[in-house]
């Protein structure tokens, strides 16, 4: 069994965490760490929340991490169902920051004038 096994079976609050963005370690990678903790025993849900609400809390947030009125509207809208397959956080079809939608790159989405 490993360290992760034995944490994940005593029921440790794990928070989802990495060094994206950092020399060498890739943007894509919080997904990759969240498959890793499904494969080694937390279900699709607890990862999910490993780096939502468990996060949020461990850090005292109290306005981001749920969907609920009242909290900070950083959404995902996805092609697949994650509570199935923790792999469907990859490439999300959208994604809002504080309500707004951002664009693959990070930046805003700036309404276009319709052309004539």
């Amino acid at each position: 069994m490993t360290f992760l096994e034995a944490a994940i079976r005593a029921g440790v609050r794990i928070a989802a965490g990495n060094d994206a963005g950092a020399p060498l370690v890739l943007i894509g990678d919080m997904v990759d760490e969240l498959e890793l903790y499904v494969r080694h025993g937390m279900t699709p849900s607890a990862a999910l929340a490993s780096a939502t609400t468990v996060t949020a809390a461990l850090f005292g947030l109290t306005d981001v991490g749920l969907v609920e009125e009242g909290q900070v509207a950083d959404l995902l809208v996805l092609d697949g169902d994650p509570l199935e397959s923790i792999g469907a956080l990859r490439g999300p079809a959208q994604v809002f920051r504080a309500g707004r939608p951002v664009q693959p790159g990070g930046l805003p989405v700036i309404a276009q004038a319709p052309r004539s």
